[in-house]
């Protein structure tokens, strides 16, 4: 169906269609049911799996936080279109990570009438606070707060 792939940049792929063979495939799949017998056929064996991520729940929401869920809905949607058996899985991730640098961002710099009056937005200054004071491997990161 495909004559050439190429690479545009990250997240991206070129491919340059093959003229003939869509067509051929376009008469052989002229209605609905016969794509869906054709696609039965071929993948009716082979099981498909989707994985949902999660954002990083320390940080804002934002839109392109939809973009994993999205092309995970679109990717098993596919799947089931050709009949295959569709795994869903939601990854949950790790967070303590992400919390860890919170507190310890909110254990040194919190601003106690911004977190009264925005917490979002102060709880956001305080993870990149903590996140940018605790660098992988950084080894005084497990030190505890001054008066905690």
């Amino acid at each position: 169906m495909t004559s050439r792939f190429s690479l545009a940049g990250p997240g991206f792929i070129n491919f340059r269609l093959n003229p003939p063979r869509w067509l051929a495939w376009l008469q052989r799949m002229a209605t609905g049911e016969q794509l869906r017998a054709g696609a039965a056929r071929a993948h009716a064996a082979r099981p498909g799996s989707s994985i949902y991520s999660s954002p990083n729940t320390a940080k804002q929401m934002h839109v392109g936080h939809l973009r994993s869920p999205s092309s995970a809905r679109r990717s098993a949607g596919c799947s089931r279109s050709r009949a295959a058996k569709v795994i869903r899985d939601k990854h949950l991730g790790d967070w303590g990570t992400q919390f860890g640098k919170l507190i310890y961002g909110y254990k040194r710099w919190v601003d106690d009438e911004a977190l009264l009056n925005e917490p979002i937005e102060e709880l956001e200054r305080l993870y990149k606070l903590g996140h940018a004071a605790t660098p992988d491997g950084s080894p005084d990161w497990r030190k505890p707060a001054p008066n905690s």
